[in-house]
């Protein structure tokens, strides 16, 4: 039996709509995932303008789980 309520994922499995934990200079800001490439996302920072959003490499320290 399939109980898709009990598998989790990896964190690092990134999906649209994703929140994450982003650095930007010396802060931590929530981000929300608008594209998945390869090897970057494509990051909008939440209560800023659209322009500051970031892209940033899967791999980098700049991310962190949210929460």
């Amino acid at each position: 039996m399939d109980d898709k309520s009990s598998q989790q994922r990896s964190w690092k499995q990134f999906e649209i709509g994703d929140k994450l934990d982003v650095k930007s200079g010396d802060t931590w800001k929530i981000g929300c995932i608008d594209k998945v490439n390869k090897d970057t996302l494509k990051i909008h920072l939440v209560n800023e303008n659209y322009r500051n959003d970031l892209t940033i490499r899967k791999d980098s320290e700049l991310l962190a789980q949210f929460g």
